[in-house]
């Protein structure tokens, strides 16, 4: 057993004893769980790789580094996927996302934005999210008849996933095989961005393998005065829709044996099910995928379903 294991082990005996252990105040039996819990947290985080900041380029410790994701692994522990920018650059990235609000025009910062929309998720892959009002302009948001309503949602979609999204991989210079898939509407930005973000640090997925990365892969390849290819593999006509078209792409390619560095061919339950599927994912409605959990009922692309009207 590895010392990360180990210290997972402890810390769930730790928490088995804490609830065993018959305190009058639940208040107090409360605190003390989470402070526990927190002690834990923070001694896994020590044990973590350094990382590089994509933005200022320097390599820090685990803990520089936010989260705002996680995974759950088999044994209900919820493990943080890091940010790709430390904590200081973060947060001048984050800052340039405010914008104004639909409703009250006030400028509002990203995590102030509703979140859910009718049991809906507005989030998507990263920090891109549907920013339709503020939490404070829900109420007024609802009160608008319908048809406003869905061309506020409409503006907030067109906002989120501009016009010219394309489903792109990048591709391998040393044998031509796709090695990532992505979406964009920028091509070249989001060519540099990658190049930005190579990375030699090693990625633990899920604390249970070493997970090579696309970074680690585009890092390989500037060492050996390569660099990956993009091409356009679709081009999506209802832009807000691109976040869909790049996971059916992904789950068409692992089922293709596509030897892809996306983070769901690290979900060793994902990948067995599409595996053993016979669902031609890039013609499948949605409705069925949905059915059979390729995606969520109630995920982003579910609500571009349901509410966006072009």
């Amino acid at each position: 057993m590895n010392k990360k294991s180990e210290l997972w082990r402890k810390f769930i005996a730790l928490l088995q004893r804490k609830r065993r252990k018959r305190t009058e105040d639940p208040k107090e039996r409360n605190r003390l769980y989470h402070e526990e819990k927190e002690k834990a947290f923070n001694a896994w985080i020590q044990l973590q790789p350094d990382k590089r900041c994509i933005a200022c380029q320097e390599t820090k410790k685990a803990g520089d580094f936010g989260y705002s994701q996680f995974n759950r692994r088999e044994d209900g522990f919820l493990e943080p996927v890091f940010h790709q920018r430390c904590k200081p650059c973060h947060q001048i990235w984050r800052d340039k996302l405010d914008t104004s609000c639909r409703i009250c025009g006030n400028k509002i910062k990203y995590k102030d934005y509703i979140r859910i929309f009718y049991g809906y998720s507005l989030i998507g892959n990263g920090l891109t999210s549907i920013q339709i009002c503020c939490k404070t302009c829900e109420p007024a948001f609802l009160a608008l008849p319908i048809d406003q309503q869905k061309a506020l949602i409409r503006e907030a979609c067109n906002t989120a996933y501009p016009t010219g999204q394309v489903i792109y991989g990048l591709y391998d210079p040393r044998d031509n095989k796709v090695r990532n898939i992505g979406r964009t509407s920028d091509r070249k930005r989001r060519f540099r961005d990658h190049l930005k973000s190579s990375n030699s640090l090693p990625h633990t997925y899920e604390e249970r393998k070493e997970w090579y990365t696309k970074s680690n892969w585009i890092y390989d390849l500037l060492e050996q005065k390569l660099e990956p290819s993009m091409k356009i593999i679709k081009y999506v006509d209802i832009s807000p829709k691109a976040p869909e078209w790049e996971r059916r792409y992904i789950l068409h390619g692992i089922q293709q044996g596509w030897e892809l560095l996306n983070i769901e061919t690290m979900d060793e339950y994902l990948v067995e099910k599409v595996q053993e599927s016979c669902i031609d994912f890039l013609q499948t409605p949605f409705e069925d995928l949905v059915e059979q959990g390729f995606f969520r009922e109630k995920g982003l692309e579910a609500f571009v379903h349901a509410w966006y009207e072009p």
